[in-house]
């Protein structure tokens, strides 16, 4: 009827409640990653190694020890492969965003988020301005294949604590 809507679920799922003759549709599929690294006693390693699956991060340096003031380097890995300018070029990336945003920030209208960029090996720098808690945000989004109607969205949230100096 020239409506345009919504539904959730499986592929398979939704086009069983899709009203007859519908078309134009499109379908995201959408991968997200929430991750916060809790550590108490002994630092590990253990819990810091990628599964190479979906977005992830690689730590150049274990989360506890970010400091105002200091640069930290962090890795993006789609499906355990660096993610570079030239990966997400091959793969048609149509969009891809880093952000990060210090706590207490939320009812602003300058939230004073950092927008740092991938080099050429998949590697973000941060410069920790403050002590506190951040919160990174990593997205990329692949487009439908030919022939297929299913974007793939992969996203990551990840929290990190920075201590002062």
């Amino acid at each position: 009827e020239g409506n345009p809507g919504r539904a959730f679920g499986t592929i398979a799922q939704t086009k069983n409640r899709l009203p007859a003759g519908a078309h134009n549709i499109h379908s995201w599929t959408i991968f997200n990653t929430i991750q916060s690294f809790v550590t108490r006693n002994n630092v590990t390693q253990d819990v810091l190694q990628t599964t190479g699956n979906g977005l992830e991060v690689n730590f150049k340096q274990h989360p506890n020890e970010l400091f105002t003031g200091e640069t930290s380097q962090f890795q993006l890995t789609l499906n355990n492969q660096p993610l570079t300018p030239k990966h997400q070029k091959e793969m048609g990336a149509s969009h891809s965003a880093i952000k990060v945003t210090r706590h207490n920030t939320r009812y602003r209208n300058a939230r004073k988020s950092l927008t740092p960029t991938l080099n050429t090996q998949g590697v973000f720098t941060v410069q920790w301005p403050a002590p506190g808690l951040y919160l990174i945000e990593a997205e990329v989004m692949l487009p439908a294949k030919k022939g297929s109607e299913n974007t793939l969205v992969y996203a990551l949230y990840l929290t990190l604590d920075v201590y002062p100096e």
